[in-house]
């Protein structure tokens, strides 16, 4: 958890425009993107297993379970 609140503090893309997608399958995404920086959190409510992927140094997405 502190881990997410460090990347939210610095991240960019959090500066930028939020969007949510939620499937009927209990899949739920949350995404900010400001210019090429990227953030989304991903969760299944099915399985309760979720990841984090984001923009770091470049335009490769780093992926982090949660």
């Amino acid at each position: 958890m502190i881990r997410l609140i460090r990347l939210k503090r610095r991240h960019p893309a959090f500066s930028g425009d939020f969007f949510d997608r939620y499937e009927e399958n209990g899949e739920i995404e949350f995404t900010w993107r400001k210019y090429a920086s990227c953030c989304s959190l991903r969760f299944s409510l099915k399985t309760m297993r979720g990841e984090v992927c984001y923009t770091a140094d470049g335009p490769e997405m780093v992926h982090e379970a949660l």
